[in-house]
């Protein structure tokens, strides 16, 4: 056996029985109706980022056990989380990995305070929703990425000298051109 921690067990019985994979939500719940992680509550901000952290610490021990006994290996994603079989050379494969290292130093879950999570919440969902506002700009030039800026001012261009209405073209399609280039030279700063 890989591990001999309980909720490294317990975690290996899981997934085990759902060989589809299943979401760390999914995991964090079916674990907490068990009695795990139970003093975590999932409706608290510090509280679920305790969880997930306690969560993650032991799943990314258990992948390293798994491993070294050569015995399987995980996906380790808040989406997805499955055992896999192990397959010969993945160890030696796998590229180093921040989160490993984060997740496994103990001392992070100890040390993080409620206004650091906040902190990361905030950071994440402002980069969130950069990405869909880049996504929706290119979609107003008719282009997607991945795209480089001069493929954009390129395209910019052909638009604007189409739909400027000096050449009969649509006022309203010009400002939503224009307010697509401005947010794209404001997020390629």
């Amino acid at each position: 056996m890989p591990t001999e921690h309980p909720l490294e067990l317990r975690l290996l019985q899981l997934l085990r029985e759902q060989p589809g994979g299943v979401t760390e939500y999914t995991l964090l719940r079916q674990l907490q109706a068990e009695g795990w992680l139970a003093e975590h509550r999932l409706s608290d901000t510090l509280g679920l980022f305790r969880a997930h952290f306690l969560l993650f610490h032991h799943l990314h021990r258990l992948r390293c056990g798994l491993l070294t006994a050569r015995l399987g290996d995980l996906t380790i994603t808040a989406l997805e989380i499955q055992l896999h079989p192990y397959t010969p050379g993945t160890a030696a494969l796998t590229a180093a990995d921040p989160l490993l290292s984060y997740y496994l130093h103990e001392g992070h879950l100890a040390t993080t305070t409620a206004a650091e999570v906040q902190a990361l919440l905030d950071r994440f969902f402002s980069l969130a929703h950069a990405r869909e506002g880049r996504a929706g700009a290119l979609t107003t030039l008719g282009l997607s990425d991945p795209v480089d800026d001069t493929a954009i001012r390129h395209r910019y261009r052909q638009l604007a000298m189409r739909y400027h209405p000096d050449r009969g073209g649509s006022d309203e399609q010009l400002k939503r051109i224009n307010a697509a280039m401005a947010l794209l030279r404001c997020r390629s700063l």
